[in-house]
């Protein structure tokens, strides 16, 4: 350093300095070049690619590549053939024909990594191309999979706003939109059938694939929902739709429901495939010593073969060199990690320690995480630092602030380095700051906060299942509604009469979810405890879980049994005016089944009158059973009644927001207009009847409309109008698993073609 007098300049100089401006003389725009020992140290640490060497005045230069891709991005090799059937399938997308494949193959494989090519393959104008992953927590649910379809389409066709309300800018008006939404968030229809049976659905994704098709790209596809699966299957057996389908899956896991579509099982790779990936992931090849022995561990297994070369390069077993990986000493399979789960804990015990447990309570929390949820759990130095590592996890596009594992392998690892108690108490950490008001937003905030007082064995555990319960019941999520108020419930009736109160009320909404899709399983799950607890301990609870038994009884056909089950209700029931109007409520339906029509009419009398003025903690109370009155009256001819029992029924069910009811009731005050001789009237009751039974996602109901609407239309000689109605009636009525239905419009579009003029 020679430093100027008097203000004058500074100057440094050196051999070092001039080499080093010799390399930028000589290189071109954008070109690095570098001596030995920067050569070096850069093959030491990887990361580079080094180029020829060149000749300079003062020594040897070497040309700097650009560096290797990220540590997670994987490069795909050996999957030709498989590409090559996407390939098609993604081919026939776009030419809107539809078409399916799965592709399944064991853990570690490369399912996700051949999805992302298939994605690649898709890029371009047409078709529309969703992605969807099967563990996805946002998806949990019935119906997760199309919410996520959807949402996804939404946000494409707006261009990611999310301000927007659900469905913007699909072609759908705003009442269809809302309808739709509904739909999709309540996860199943009203009476329990079979979500596959709502057209609605289908129509709706009939409309959002055509002109250009719909690609549905669907990682991990074994642990989508049933109901969504079933919905899938049914969308790609009909014609016409432009729905595709590429999916990944667990070889040993392929869904019931898409047991008919065609499969590629991907296998291992060959060692030199291996050893393919690995140059081009890592940057250089293995010594063929190297090669053979990780090709003997490993078995074709990618993600293993990534993992164990990561791990032996990390604690210095491997060295970079100019001609590749080398070994410091002899490396046989026997020294190696024998599985990926082996090797992804040795690599995660070189993590620091704050890394380490940010990333452990971030897998308590699920395959996908708030990084703040996490952060704000943890008392000690967070490690939200390795975040930035790609290795372990990855940001989740448009949700900000959400992060998901790259592979469930090393979540799985984390989890299982806890102690139980340990893992307890990250559950419980979880909980409770879930249940901060800064996280009021969450996600299925409810049924996160259920699941970690349960994995932490907590007190408040029953009380939170019992909230998530009424979660999914609202959404009309039956099974997963039974399985959170089972959890609830325990194993044995409580030491305190309140207790015990509490645990029946549960007792008998699980009993009216079960009765929605398994009433014949309602009785296992309801006698056993009426048996263990006193009738006079808590006598109108009991009633009412006995009644529920009773309802699912008279589901099933079983019309005696369940006269008998409320016999033995009534009089606990009479302790509490509600339990005891549903008791005889249900009894007027068993003199209804036997034909008692009289006796039925006056035990809904007595209903009414013992319910008085009260507000039923039954919202639908009212209106089914002023339903049930109107048509016994219909019955016995009394038609005013009648009718004034329907319009009570639709004003009741309008005053708790009830579209299912306001339709049947509709539905009913059209049948007494076609005997008033009304029948334009009766029809376009019947479509105002249509619109609220398609938003309250009652399929029987439409099927119903649409069979009454045409056997009008016949009546008013409009052949045409009433072939179409019937033929929507036997489809809806087919979907929805209403086989009377079906049947009653098949025989009146058989009489139609009978009467129909021979050409």
């Amino acid at each position: 350093l020679r430093a100027g007098g008097e203000g004058g300049a500074t100057h440094l100089s050196g051999l070092g300095l001039e080499r080093t401006q010799a390399l930028a003389d000589a290189a071109a725009p954008g070109e690095l070049l570098v001596g030995a020992s920067v050569k070096a140290l850069l093959v030491e640490a990887g990361g580079v690619r080094i180029g020829v060497a060149r000749e300079l005045p003062g020594g040897t230069a070497w040309r700097v590549e650009s560096g290797v891709p990220a540590a997670r991005v994987d490069t795909l090799v050996g999957r030709d053939e498989a590409l090559a059937q996407a390939r098609a399938v993604v081919d026939s997308a776009r030419k809107g024909e539809g078409g399916a494949r799965l592709f399944v193959g064991p853990t570690g494989v490369g399912r996700s990594r051949f999805l992302e090519a298939v994605a690649e393959l898709a890029t371009g104008a047409s078709p529309r191309v969703v992605y969807a992953w099967g563990g996805d927590p946002r998806s949990a649910g019935a119906l997760g999979l199309w919410r996520t379809v959807f949402t996804a389409l939404s946000r494409a066709s707006t261009g990611g706003e999310a301000t927007q309300p659900p469905l913007t800018g699909l072609g759908f008006s705003e009442p269809e939109a809302a309808a739709l939404w509904r739909r999709l968030a309540r996860g199943a229809p009203v009476g329990g059938h079979l979500p596959a049976g709502d057209v609605a659905l289908v129509d709706a994704l009939q409309r959002v694939a055509k002109p250009s098709g719909l690609l549905l790209l669907v990682d991990d596809v074994h642990r989508v929902d049933g109901p969504s699966l079933e919905l899938l299957a049914g969308v790609l057996a009909a014609k016409d739709t432009g729905v595709a389908l590429v999916a990944t899956g667990d070889v040993d896991a392929v869904p019931t429901a898409l047991a008919s579509l065609p499969v590629t099982v991907l296998e291992g790779l060959s060692p030199s495939e291996l050893n393919a990936l690995l140059t081009a992931s890592l940057g250089m090849a293995l010594s063929p010593s190297l090669e053979r022995a990780v090709a003997d561990r490993v078995r074709g297994n990618p993600a293993h073969a990534l993992a164990l070369v990561r791990l032996l390069v990390a604690v210095g077993v491997l060295q970079r060199t100019e001609g590749g990986f080398q070994a410091n000493g002899p490396l046989t399979a026997a020294l190696l990690p024998q599985g990926l789960g082996q090797a992804l804990g040795a690599r995660l015990e070189l993590l620091p320690a704050a890394s380490l447990r940010f990333l452990q309570r971030a897998a308590v929390e699920g395959s996908l995480f708030s990084a703040e949820l996490v952060r704000a759990s943890l008392t000690a130095p967070d490690g939200a630092e390795v975040l930035d590592d790609a290795e372990w996890v990855a940001p989740v596009p448009n949700q900000p602030g959400v992060f998901r594992f790259t592979r469930e392998e090393a979540r799985q690892v984390l989890r299982e380095r806890l102690s139980p108690s340990q893992l307890r108490s990250a559950h419980q950490a979880l909980a409770e700051t879930l249940e901060q008001e800064a996280f009021t937003q969450e996600p299925a905030r409810e049924v996160r906060v259920a699941d970690h007082l349960l994995g932490a064995e907590a007190s408040g555990a029953p009380a939170a299942c019992e909230r998530a319960g009424d979660w999914f019941a609202a959404r009309g999520e039956w099974r997963a509604a039974v399985d959170f108020y089972r959890w609830a419930l325990g194993r044995a009736p409580g030491a305190t009469a309140t207790v015990v109160r509490w645990q029946l009320d549960v007792l008998a909404r699980a009993a009216g979810c079960l009765t929605q899709t398994d009433p014949a399983a309602v009785d296992g799950l309801v006698t056993p405890w009426l048996d263990r607890v006193p009738v006079m301990q808590t006598p109108g609870r009991w009633a009412e879980a006995a009644r529920r038994v009773a309802v699912a009884e008279l589901k099933l056909g079983r019309v005696d049994d369940a006269e008998v089950r409320l016999g033995m209700a009534q009089g606990p029931a009479g302790s509490e005016p509600e339990v005891e109007a549903l008791v005889l409520g249900e009894l007027a339906r068993v003199r209804e089944a036997k034909g008692e029509t009289t006796a039925a009419v006056e035990l809904l009398a007595r209903a009414f009158q013992r319910m008085g003025n009260r507000t039923p903690q039954s919202a639908d109370f009212f209106w089914e059973h002023y339903l049930l009155l109107g048509r016994l009256q219909q019955r016995l001819g009394q038609l005013d009644r009648a009718r004034v029992a329907f319009t009570r029924a639709a004003e009741q069910a309008r005053s708790v927001g009830s579209a299912v009811g306001q339709a049947r009731a509709l539905s009913q005050l059209a049948g007494l207009r076609v005997l008033a001789g009304e029948p334009a009237q009766a029809l376009s009751d019947l479509e105002r009847a249509l619109t609220l039974a398609e938003q309250g996602g009652d399929a029987q109901e439409v099927a119903r409309i649409h069979f009454n609407a045409g056997r009008l239309l016949v009546a008013g000689g409009r052949g045409a109008d009433a072939r179409e109605r019937l033929e929507q009636a036997r489809e809806r009525a087919r979907v929805a698993g209403w086989r009377e239905g079906e049947a009653l419009a098949a025989q009146v579009l058989g009489a139609m073609e009978a009467r129909a003029p021979r050409r």
